[in-house]
């Protein structure tokens, strides 16, 4: 006969025993993000180090260590154009010192209008070495979008990339001055750390704008499908299936349903207008649908819906 202490280990233990079997069934993903976790600590305790170091240690700092450990290794691969670290350094501290003799110092904003190319990484890092803030804008961006966001940031100085700014052979506008020639005869003397020296863990390193959306309908999450003439999905399996397979905070409030969607000439989906157009059924004449929890479905979005929401009386 099993003793009643005993018998209750035994139902314990196999209590747990099953909970454990039953986890990769009810969460198959526990073993990625269990590993994910692990792998995670490390950055995470380098960050807290570097954080709580007196100074603070600094992207700028991480940088210029890698330019003394390793300066001759490969840091931009741009088409054909190879730029070691030192290199990068180099033109790093002659924008700095430009810039630092046209009068900026730490705290001030520069925005920055600049495709992907090698210019945008060491203009960036010559700036960061002053300790001035940055102001990423979007190079889509022109006329009151663009300069909307440039007064956002306060900036003192908009920086345009010359494959952005192509006027050919024409003078430069009032107030436009061609920067390449300049920085080129600059010193690259290295930028002495008392410069930005007042810069904390918590001040602002970069402005980066989003697609558009920040106060507008689109941010609230809208996801569009495709479905063919005369289909309907079933709003209740993707219901199912988007919180099966995305966070919470990746799953749209949002759906909608319409017959195509456009692409660039690179494949990329083009979202501008159905950002623009947002979830107002008295504007897009797509099938819309909204995520009721409650329901644990998507039901349709009809104007009357669309008031209650818009005014804050249907809580998403």
């Amino acid at each position: 006969m099993v003793k009643p202490a005993k018998a209750a280990l035994y139902a314990t233990v196999g209590g747990i025993s099953t909970a454990v079997a039953a986890v990769p069934v009810f969460y198959p993903q526990i073993r990625q993000d269990l590993k994910f976790m692990w792998k995670y600590q490390g950055p995470m305790s380098r960050f807290r180090r570097y954080t709580s170091a007196q100074p603070p240690v600094s992207l700028v700092d991480r940088f210029l260590h890698q330019v003394q450990l390793q300066p001759d290794k490969p840091f931009v691969l741009f088409e054909d154009q190879l730029y070691t670290y030192k290199d990068v350094d180099v033109m790093s501290n002659k924008v700095a010192n430009f810039f630092h003799g046209d009068g900026l110092t730490c705290g001030d904003t520069v925005a920055m209008l600049v495709y992907n190319e090698p210019a945008f990484i060491w203009t960036f890092l010559g700036l960061a070495k002053l300790g001035v803030k940055i102001a990423l804008l979007n190079t889509n961006l022109r006329n009151k979008s663009l300069l909307h966001c440039f007064k956002a940031a306060e900036a003192k100085v908009l920086i345009i990339g010359v494959t952005v700014w192509m006027q050919g052979d024409n003078p430069a506008l009032h107030g436009l001055r061609s920067l390449d020639d300049k920085i080129n005869q600059t010193s690259d003397q290295p930028i002495p750390f008392k410069l930005r020296e007042n810069v904390l863990v918590n001040d602002t390193l970069c402005y980066i704008y989003t697609s558009g959306t920040t106060g507008h309908d689109g941010r609230a999450g809208m996801a569009a499908i495709v479905v063919h003439p005369g289909h309907l999905p079933n709003m209740w399996e993707w219901y199912a299936h988007l919180s099966s397979r995305l966070p919470g905070y990746a799953r749209p409030l949002f759906l909608r349903l319409t017959q195509h969607l456009t692409h660039t000439t690179t494949f990329k989906q083009t979202k501008a207008e159905l950002i623009k157009e947002g979830f107002d059924p008295n504007v897009v004449t797509d099938r819309l649908y909204f995520r009721d929890d409650s329901k644990k479905t998507y039901v349709p979005l009809d104007s009357e819906v669309y008031k209650t929401i818009a005014v804050g009386k249907a809580k998403l």
